[in-house]
């Protein structure tokens, strides 16, 4: 289990609501990507994209362990299918830039991609994902055999303890994005609302404005929170989750809301691919750059047109593929 990006629910027994938080997501990740997300505050919305796909992926994962318990989660079998559907991949991506750098540059960047662990935005998330692949059975296990008193301060322990670490003994941001504890906090608030079936309530709503409050501070002003909270990746710390939180709960609402539509379907559409337009869209935005607009005079009708061409090259061909590969399996 553990698949947020990448398509594995049984189809009898699909949510399709957390496939529409999906689309929304991988839509959310190409805007932070082509927008000027710093003079919007995108925290509140776009910036979501990442900790919305770790949470779905607890989430599914804790639903998986309810159903078939630990059996077989780190079977050969099913190691063997996290790599090919994940790492697979994600190796033939960065293989392919390589050549197309080698050819169009002459070059290749080995620095930036042992660095980064890859070219184009959103490289670590595959590293995080299998960081948080191996350690989701424990935290599960946590969750299993305490109460939520327990394990809510255990984990918030943990995760104070992760940001004071990082504070007290400088971890190096190109660390820092490559490691899963970051995202601790989202593994556990994943399991937590499908085990005590938490939904959208009034402290939900408070901890989620004290979340996008300190996010904001934290992000926006000259505010520091050292030791406490690590200047790093400011508004992706553990307490700013709840808002996170709070999204996923607003984006499944609507869905239920709108399940009928055009527009559900398509981002429904979106989340079953999500995987693959993420990987795209690395391969998209590592090739055009908003210099490649310069030519075009007006600033604002630049990034129209940058942020429409980001959009559709990172989606369509992914789109059209998947559904030419549908329609062979069909006949």
């Amino acid at each position: 289990m553990m698949f947020s990006i990448i398509d594995d629910m049984d189809k009898r027994e699909r949510d399709y609501s957390i496939d529409f938080v999906k689309g929304v997501a991988i839509l959310f990740v190409i805007l932070l990507h082509n927008m000027p997300n710093e003079s919007i505050y995108s925290i509140a919305y776009i910036g979501q994209a990442v900790p919305l796909f770790l949470l779905v992926s607890s989430y599914l994962t804790y639903g998986g362990f309810q159903r078939k318990g630990f059996n077989g989660y780190f079977s050969a079998r099913n190691v063997k299918k996290m790599l090919d559907r994940v790492f697979l991949p994600f190796f033939l991506l960065i293989f392919s830039q390589c050549a197309i750098f080698y050819l169009l540059k002459g070059g290749v960047d080995w620095q930036r991609l042992y660095m980064q662990g890859g070219f184009g935005p959103g490289s670590y998330y595959p590293w995080i994902y299998l960081q948080c692949w191996l350690i989701l059975p424990f935290v599960i296990f946590l969750v299993n055999c305490l109460s939520f008193r327990r394990s809510f301060v255990l984990f918030v322990g943990i995760c104070a303890l992760g940001e004071w670490f990082t504070c007290v003994f400088h971890v190096p941001d190109n660390v820092y994005r490559l490691l899963f504890y970051r995202y601790l906090f989202l593994l556990y608030l994943g399991c937590v609302i499908l085990k005590f079936k938490i939904k959208l309530n009034v402290w939900v709503c408070g901890l989620a404005l004290i979340a996008l409050f300190l996010a904001i501070l934290e992000i926006y002003t000259s505010v520091d929170l050292m030791p406490y909270l690590t200047n790093q990746w400011k508004g992706y710390h553990w307490v700013d989750y709840f808002y996170t939180l709070f999204v996923f709960f607003l984006l499944v609402k609507l869905y239920n809301y709108i399940m009928k539509s055009r527009l559900s379907v398509f981002f429904v559409k979106l989340g079953n691919y999500s995987y693959e337009v993420f990987l795209f869209q690395m391969l998209v935005f590592s090739l055009i750059s908003e210099k490649r607009f310069f030519f075009i005079e007006n600033e604002v009708f630049r990034n129209i047109v940058y942020v429409l061409t980001t959009i559709v090259f990172s989606i369509v061909p992914v789109l059209v593929y998947k559904e030419y590969i549908k329609k062979l399996y069909v006949r």
